[in-house]
C-alpha cells in the first residue's frame, strides 16, 4: 500500500482533500477479495470514495473498497476525498488486505499528513484611470480596478466594489458579476474566489458631470441669450460716470441689475467694475459682455443687443465692436492628438477687410 494526498502543502478549513490509495501484489500468488481500507482522519469528515465497491461506516469513520481479486505484479487504485472542518494536524492512515497468505504485511499500510491552518489572504487593490490629467464635462472616463492575491490562502467570494465619484454618473461596469446601487453610488463586482497568487481585472465608466471650480480643469457651458443696454453712455477719463444695466432671461424669470461705475475714471474700467457687479449679481449663469469705449456714442440711444441664439440687430453700422463667447463640448472618442478649428464669417453680409484673422485652431 502507497497513499499520498492532493494537499501538497498546508490546507485550511473548508479545502477538499483527496487521497490516492495504490495497492500493489509483488505475488508471487494471486491476493483474493483484497479490501483497501481507510480511515477518515480527524478534523475531517467525509465526502466520497471510488476505484472499487466502497462502503462508508459513519461509525467507525472508515471507508472499505472491494477491490475483488489482486493477480501476481498487478495494481488497483482507490480514491477517497474528505473536508477539512478543523485546524491542526492531519493524519490519514489506509491499509490493504486479501483473503491470501501475505508473506510479508510491513508494507501493508501507508500514511500521509497534512496541516490545517487558519485561511490568510493579503488581497490587493490597485486602481488606475483612462484620463491623463484635466478632463471636460461630458467626458467619460475609465477606471482599471486590479485586484492580486498575495496568498497564502485562497480569497473566496471576492467583491471588487467602487465609489462612484462626486461630480459623475455611472455609466458601465465588467469583469465580473457587477451590480450598481444607486442609492449608494456604488458598484459591486462578484469575481468569485482567487486562489494565491491570482489576480482579477473591473472596469467601471463613469461620466463628469460637474467641474471642480478650484482646478483649472475647463468647464464649457451653452451659450446663454442676454440683453445689455446703457442706460447712461460711458464717458471718458474727463466725464462722469455711467451706469451699465444687466438684464437675464431665463426659465420666464427676468432679473436686472445696475452698478454705478465711480466718476472720473476711464470707460473700460468702469466696464470692468460693471461686469465684477454682473458677476456677483448672477454667479456663473451669464458670461460678462464686453462694452467697447468705442460704443459710448451709438449705445446712447438705449437700443437693445442681442447676445446668444439670434442675431445683432446693430451688426452693420460703422465702428461697432462686440463680443460674443459661443461653447461647444463634445466627447472624446479616440486617443491621439486632436485639432479643432473654428471659422467666423458673414455670408450675404459686408466685405470683410482681414480674412487672415476669421480663422482659429487649437490642437
Amino acid at each position: 500500500m502507497t497513499k499520498s494526498s492532493s494537499a501538497a502543502g498546508s490546507v485550511t478549513i473548508g479545502d477538499q482533500i483527496t487521497y490516492t490509495l495504490y495497492a500493489y501484489n509483488a505475488g508471487p500468488s494471486t491476493s483474493s477479495n483484497v479490501v483497501v481500507r481507510d480511515a477518515i482522519p480527524t478534523g475531517t469528515v467525509y465526502i466520497s470514495a471510488s476505484g472499487g465497491a466502497c462502503t462508508f461506516y459513519p461509525n467507525f469513520q472508515r471507508v472499505d473498497c472491494d477491490v475483488g481479486n489482486l493477480a501476481p505484479f498487478s495494481s488497483v487504485y482507490v480514491y477517497v476525498t474528505v473536508q477539512v472542518t478543523n485546524t491542526g494536524s492531519i493524519v490519514n492512515f489506509a491499509n490493504a488486505n486479501g483473503t491470501t497468505p501475505d508473506p510479508n504485511t510491513t508494507n501493508n499500510a501507508s500514511g500521509v499528513t497534512n496541516m490545517s491552518i487558519t485561511a490568510s489572504a493579503d488581497v490587493s487593490m490597485t486602481k488606475y484611470s483612462s484620463a491623463g490629467g484635466a478632463v471636460n464635462v461630458g467626458d467619460q472616463i475609465t477606471y482599471t480596478l486590479y485586484a492580486y492575491n498575495y496568498g497564502p490562502s485562497t480569497s473566496s467570494n471576492v467583491i471588487v466594489r467602487d465609489a462612484i465619484p462626486t461630480g459623475t454618473v455611472y455609466i458601465s461596469a465588467s469583469g465580473g458579476a457587477c451590480t450598481f446601487y444607486p442609492n449608494f453610488q456604488r458598484v459591486d463586482c462578484d469575481v468569485g474566489d482567487l486562489a494565491p497568487f491570482n489576480s482579477a481585472y473591473v472596469y467601471v465608466t463613469v461620466q463628469v458631470t460637474n467641474a471642480d471650480k478650484s482646478s483649472t480643469s475647463p468647464t464649457p457651458t451653452g451659450p446663454r441669450p442676454i440683453r445689455i443696454r446703457t442706460t447712461t453712455p460711458a464717458r471718458d477719463e474727463h466725464g462722469d460716470g455711467g451706469e451699465f444695466r444687466f438684464a437675464n432671461h431665463q426659465d420666464g424669470e427676468h432679473e436686472l441689475h445696475s452698478c454705478r461705475a465711480e466718476r472720473s475714471v476711464h470707460a473700460h474700467v468702469a466696464k470692468q467694475r460693471a461686469e465684477r457687479c454682473h458677476e456677483s449679481n448672477h454667479g456663473d449663469r451669464i458670461h460678462p459682455v464686453v462694452l467697447p469705449v468705442c460704443e459710448r456714442q451709438q449705445r446712447g440711444d438705449g437700443r437693445f443687443v442681442q447676445f446668444g441664439p439670434g442675431t445683432v440687430d446693430d451688426s452693420q453700422r460703422p465702428g461697432f465692436r462686440f463680443t460674443r463667447v459661443l461653447n461647444i463640448t463634445v466627447t472624446a472618442t479616440n486617443f491621439g492628438s486632436c485639432t479643432n478649428t473654428a471659422t467666423v464669417n458673414v455670408p450675404g453680409g459686408v466685405n470683410d477687410p482681414n480674412l487672415a484673422n476669421n480663422t482659429s485652431g487649437r490642437a
